[in-house]
């Protein structure tokens, strides 16, 4: 598969998702529908916010490094905008809980940073 195709199909699907995370936000109460609106809020806006990030990852290595090695890093691209949708989600659900401090935050960070760490030092 080309990269274009890929990010066609990255780009087609995220505006998909943030078709559902709007239609999740303006027709499902969370108050309501309880863990399951939740559930879906959640998914939603994660599957959005990745698809996003894993496009910008993807667009900014091709304009930095080139085409032909965006291609080679392409899964690279992938596992970081997962890695940082996780990140936004849970300090989302922290925030949703109250249970959001700074330090919270800090710790999420640094053990998306330390898996992060791990699959790099694998992949050498």
């Amino acid at each position: 598969m080309s990269i274009g195709v890929y990010i066609w199909g990255l780009s087609i699907s995220t505006m998909l998702a943030l078709a559902t995370w709007i239609f999740v936000i303006f027709y499902i109460d969370p108050n309501e529908s309880g863990i399951i609106g939740k559930f879906f809020f959640y998914t939603s806006f994660f599957l959005f916010i990745s698809g996003f990030l894993i496009t910008v990852l993807v667009w900014l290595r091709k304009k930095f490094i080139g085409k032909n090695a965006t291609a080679e890093n392409i899964g690279l691209s992938f596992r970081q905008g997962i890695l940082l949708a996780t990140f936004l989600i849970i300090i989302a659900i922290l925030f949703g809980i109250g249970y959001l401090i700074w330090w919270n935050a800090l710790l999420v960070l640094v053990g998306i940073f330390l898996i992060e760490l791990h699959f790099l030092s694998k992949d050498k």
